[in-house]
């Protein structure tokens, strides 16, 4: 299996949570990593790799600066035209949403960064999906963001939520596309229900 880790830090050199993503996917599967800054990135370079799936990572500080903006629209071309099953996380997940013109805002507007969902959370799962396959209806997974979509972004349905963040996971309609706003690369023996998402995610075809 081959899987394409899309970085999404500010600068290129910070390979930010590519080493604990790769860490997590080695314990349920085993696999071969091409890592790319958001910035070198094609759909048709995407296709010659020849991945398997692909994963959007978070970002540390996902402040986005307009002047930056412009920059993810390989990346973007990537979620829209992606043919194998993709997953975003944490800012992966943000980037999917304005992909397709969602609104992306503080939790808190008023309060920007000082309002913060943090730590293991409960998630409440909305319906059933193969990705969450083998877990109640309550997740305990991983959260550190103070932003949020605001919206469920045209072709895609909202497949859970938390007390804080209305919108925690999102699914295209017509794809194995699959964004979540918290981190299920991060898990340990107690909480270990984002392992589970991810071993779901690789069974996907």
């Amino acid at each position: 299996m081959k899987i394409l880790l899309v970085n999404n830090e500010k600068d290129k050199t910070d390979l930010g949570s590519i080493n604990a993503l790769k860490n997590s996917v080695q314990q349920v599967a085993e696999a071969d990593f091409v890592v790319k800054h958001y910035t070198g990135l094609s759909g048709e370079e995407v296709d010659e790799l020849a991945v398997n799936f692909v994963i959007l990572s978070g970002r540390h500080n996902s402040n986005w600066g307009i002047d930056e903006m412009y920059l993810f629209k390989s990346e973007y071309d990537i979620i829209r035209t992606c043919k194998v099953p993709l997953l975003g996380i944490c800012a992966g997940f943000q980037l999917m949403g304005l992909a397709y013109g969602a609104a992306l805002n503080y939790i808190c507007p008023k309060r920007k960064d000082k309002c913060k969902e943090f730590g293991y959370q409960k998630v409440n799962l909305l319906g059933n999906d193969k990705i969450f396959s083998g877990l109640s209806s309550t997740l305990t997974v991983y959260q550190n963001h103070y932003c949020e979509l605001k919206d469920v972004p045209d072709g895609f349905i909202k497949l859970a939520e938390s007390d804080m963040t209305k919108i925690q996971c999102i699914k295209d309609t017509s794809r194995n596309v699959y964004g979540v706003q918290f981190h299920p690369e991060l898990f340990n023996d107690k909480c270990n229900d984002g392992k589970v998402i991810l071993k779901n995610f690789f069974s996907l075809t």
